[in-house]
């Protein structure tokens, strides 16, 4: 495809990537607990069905600011119809219901599915998506994907689980919108540290910083993905201890020590494995730049996954005010990083900046936590 067209296709899903954050709003986090604490099956499909009707909304609102930024022209460089079916992807996550067997605590049918659908994709991908002009067979193969895996695991719960969709009031859906407002807008500046790199980097550089940068930061989600699976599973056992505030304590403060460990190892073996590849088995400057920024993206591994982990305590302690003044005020702080980082060092100044960025929101939200959690801060 070449690394300008590769570069257009992930400053594409960067953008779509806002409507994925808005389409799954706070369900990842209010979902499972909702869920958990559902005594059974009818009380389920209520929580079920309010969750997919309010991400259907979301899906079509979306939909409708796409069509509005495109009139305006917010990306004339690119073919409208690729950001259209790359919106496929919000529309079918929609129907994505990991929140829910998060909530049953049945993820292995969740990592099964995906790894399924996404090993499909990929090998879509290297038959069919081999040229410049193949740039909207990718984008709609990745669309795909996510239908695949999203209805996979909707047939599962309700063929097994016996959870249906059922009517539900508006007033349902409306009080799901509201309950979780705060936790969705900390989402979205979440979502703004991850992406404003991209913006900077085209604005600055173009579509090669935006493909070098991109390609190692794709590979740095596979990372951070690898870590989420054990922050999932620790979620639904800590909403139990949810109004036992001494019990759920002595959880945080034994777990965190093995999270820690596990994840500074995790990220000290990606270095090894990485440079020893940089060193001994890649010679071409194709590969090498993107490696060196994927190092040096790998160099705060072990503080990404701790971002999740406080979100999910911040919900579990009803906090989502709080966690959404930090997550704001960090927000300044990225912005400031990757405008200055990124403009004098292009994608290797990118790199400094989320992983800057992220060192320093982990910090905040555990000493915040410790404070409402009345710990000690060490």
């Amino acid at each position: 495809m070449g690394l300008n067209t590769w570069g257009i296709y992930l400053f594409v899903q960067t953008l779509i990537s806002y409507f994925i954050t808005v389409n799954n709003y706070s369900f990842d986090l209010n979902g499972p607990i909702e869920i958990s604490n559902a005594t059974d099956s009818k009380e389920q499909s209520i929580v079920f069905s309010k969750i997919i009707y309010s991400k259907l909304i979301l899906a079509i609102a979306g939909y409708l600011i796409l069509e509005l930024l495109l009139f305006i022209g917010v990306d004339t460089s690119v073919d409208s119809n690729i950001y259209r079916v790359s919106y496929l992807a919000v529309l079918f996550n929609s129907f994505f219901t990991a929140w829910l067997f998060q909530g049953l605590q049945r993820m292995a049918y969740v990592t099964v599915v995906v790894l399924f659908s996404r090993l499909i994709y990929l090998f879509l991908v290297f038959n069919y998506v081999n040229e410049k002009s193949d740039l909207l067979m990718l984008c709609l193969l990745n669309a795909l994907s996510y239908f695949l895996f999203s209805f996979s695991l909707l047939f599962i719960i309700i063929l097994k689980f016996k959870i249906h969709l059922v009517r539900v009031s508006l007033s349902h859906i409306g009080h799901s919108l509201i309950s979780g407002f705060n936790i969705f807008l900390s989402n979205i500046m979440v979502n703004f540290y991850f992406t404003i790199n991209f913006f900077f980097l085209k604005y600055f550089h173009g579509n090669d910083a935006v493909g070098i940068y991109g390609t190692a930061f794709k590979f740095f989600e596979v990372i951070l993905r690898s870590a989420s699976p054990i922050n999932l599973a620790i979620f639904p056992y800590l909403s139990k201890f949810q109004d036992k505030l001494v019990l759920l304590k002595e959880q945080v403060k034994r777990l965190e020590r093995y999270l820690l460990l596990l994840y500074i190892s995790l990220s000290v073996l990606i270095i090894l494995v990485a440079t020893l590849i940089k060193y001994y088995w890649i010679n071409n400057d194709l590969y090498t730049v993107p490696l060196n920024v994927f190092i040096l993206l790998n160099l705060f591994t072990f503080t990404s996954p701790f971002g999740q982990y406080y979100t999910q305590l911040f919900a579990i302690l009803d906090a989502g005010r709080n966690l959404l003044v930090i997550t704001s005020l960090i927000a300044i702080v990225s912005l400031f990083l990757s405008l200055s980082l990124s403009y004098f060092l292009s994608y290797y100044g990118a790199a400094l900046a989320i992983g800057i960025t992220f060192v320093i929101l982990v910090a905040v939200k555990h000493i915040k936590i410790k404070k409402l959690l009345h710990v000690k801060v060490y």
